[in-house]
């Protein structure tokens, strides 16, 4: 609402005016037709005098009713010129102010649009805390499993230690009765060199006899008597010889059977023997088996118990760290570059698990993949040479095989990629158009579409290596801070624009990508 009180001061000393000349006028009619004296002067002068003093005494008598009737008059006249320099200055501190709401409405908004971001991010941590404990979930019932396969392997472990405890005692009893055998064998052995020995005595004494017979002819009665008792001996002999021969058969059909019984035996030692090796082989197989199963239970409670406890370091396969090695490198670069990668994937994961103390994480190569291919085994000693002397330049990326927790060693898998250039220096990767009359947030929105789409899926298709941070995969293109200064740009400009991404450097397939955003009608 205008201030009036101007105005009618204004307007209050025209009437004033008015009246001073009319009141001017009259008293110096009168005054001249009077034709008064003062002081030696003419009646003319008293008369001009006279006005002019009544013309100055009724604006300071009227000015003077004013003030007394009204503070915001007895204000006015009081402070005059303080009041217009005050004003002034209370005018540009509203402009000031006017200016810093504007300031702050635009860094609400960033602060809108970072809060924004946050609870994206926040909610795609939240995914990612949900999807670690339905793994842990997982871990667990695997542990279960395992524990259980480990309860059965033991009750198995234990039955086959029952089945080797018998089988060594029938091994035992089997030797036992072989050597029994054996004994029972060489005593009739013995039996029977004896017995050779008898019958060849009485072959050698029949002889004899025969002889003497031949020679005794002379004396046939004695020869007769006496070849009669030498007949009977000789028919004693003989029953003895067939009984011995009886014996000697029986003898060898024992032999026969002892030997039988002796292979049977032998057999059956050979195969308690070798049941008794597979039982060996089969327990030591059941015990290393059982070795593993345990290692594996104590690395999957290991991990169980720092997925509750240890944060996580890495994700599996997140990027821990990176190196590009020239062509035609030596094996001691190649060493050297190697070991560098190893360093700096140390120092990343002591960053990573910094809290109070630095962790203790060893990262240590456990893969190695050229390109796509697949994934092999491997040690630091194995992949130096394979990087060695080739003909065009590469980079090796080494990401997490599993998600790695504090406390406890980062299996990398090591990646080799070609590393040519693709992308020259103020090449333009993507353009687009921004509608610079929209919002704040309208246009942070059009130029994060913008970088997201066009810009990174020109670098897949140029096949520029994403760097993996978490689950998600970034080229390094721009940081918040400069998209919300290129959103001030478009704003003040206030109508459409053309936007380019402009690479500022050479980049090659394994380099972060640095860009610069360029506005122009």
């Amino acid at each position: 609402m205008q201030d009036l009180l101007p105005v009618g001061f204004i307007g209050l000393m025209v009437i004033l005016g008015g009246v001073s000349a009319y009141v001017a006028d009259v008293l110096g009619f009168k005054i001249g037709k009077k034709r008064i004296s003062l002081y030696r002067m003419r009646p003319k002068h008293v008369a001009m005098v006279s006005v002019t003093i009544a013309g100055m005494l009724i604006p300071l008598i009227t000015i003077g009713l004013v003030a007394a009737l009204s503070s915001d008059v007895r204000e006015w006249l009081g402070r005059g010129r303080t009041a217009i320099v005050e004003l002034k200055e209370v005018v540009a501190e509203r402009d000031r102010i006017k200016d810093e709401s504007v300031q702050l409405a635009r860094e609400k908004a960033s602060l809108t649009n970072k809060i924004t971001l946050g609870s994206i991010e926040l909610e795609k941590q939240q995914k990612e805390i949900e999807k670690q404990l339905g793994r842990v979930k997982a871990q667990r019932a695997q542990l279960s499993q395992l524990e259980g396969r480990l309860t059965s392997v033991q009750d198995r472990l234990s039955g086959l230690e029952k089945n080797y405890q018998a089988a060594k005692s029938q091994v035992t009893e089997a030797t036992r009765k072989l050597d029994a055998q054996r004994t029972q064998l060489d005593a009739e052995r013995n039996k029977l060199a004896v017995l050779q020995k008898q019958r060849k005595t009485l072959e050698v004494q029949l002889q004899r006899v025969r002889k003497e017979q031949e020679l005794a002819l002379e004396d046939r009665n004695t020869i007769q008597s006496e070849n009669l008792r030498l007949m009977n001996e000789a028919s004693d002999l003989t029953r003895q010889i067939t009984e011995q021969k009886t014996k000697i058969d029986e003898l060898n059909k024992d032999t026969e059977r002892l030997v039988a019984e002796r292979d049977n035996a032998k057999r059956d030692y050979d195969e308690a023997l070798g049941n008794l090796q597979r039982t060996q082989t089969e327990l030591d197989r059941l015990r290393k088996d059982r070795v593993e199963l345990e290692t594996t239970l104590g690395t999957l409670r290991t991990a169980v118990d720092n997925s509750r406890l240890n944060p996580v370091l890495f994700l599996r396969l997140e990027e821990v760290a990176r190196i590009s090695i020239p062509a035609k490198a030596g094996v001691t670069d190649s060493q050297n570059l190697l070991t560098t990668l190893i360093r700096v994937a140390r120092i990343n994961s002591e960053r990573r698990g910094r809290t109070d103390s630095p962790a203790r994480s060893n990262p240590i190569i456990a893969l190695f993949r050229a390109g796509n291919g697949p994934a092999t085994e491997a040690t630091f000693e194995s992949v130096y040479p394979l990087v060695a002397g080739l003909s065009q330049n590469v980079v090796l990326v080494a990401n997490a095989t599993r998600n790695s927790f504090q406390g406890e060693d980062i299996p990398l898998l090591v990646t080799l990629y070609p590393n040519p250039v693709v992308f020259e220096a103020e090449s333009v990767v993507a353009d687009s158009r921004i509608d610079g009359r929209r919002s704040d947030f309208a246009v942070y929105t059009q130029i994060t579409e913008f970088l997201v789409t066009r810009v990174q899926d020109r670098c897949r298709r140029a096949r520029l290596i994403p760097q993996r941070i978490g689950t998600e995969e970034t080229f390094g293109v721009l940081g918040p801070e400069e998209i919300l200064e290129k959103v001030r740009l478009i704003r003040e400009l206030n109508r459409p624009v053309k936007i380019e991404a402009v690479v500022v450097q050479e980049t090659r397939a394994g380099d972060p990508l640095k860009l610069e955003l360029r506005v122009s009608y």
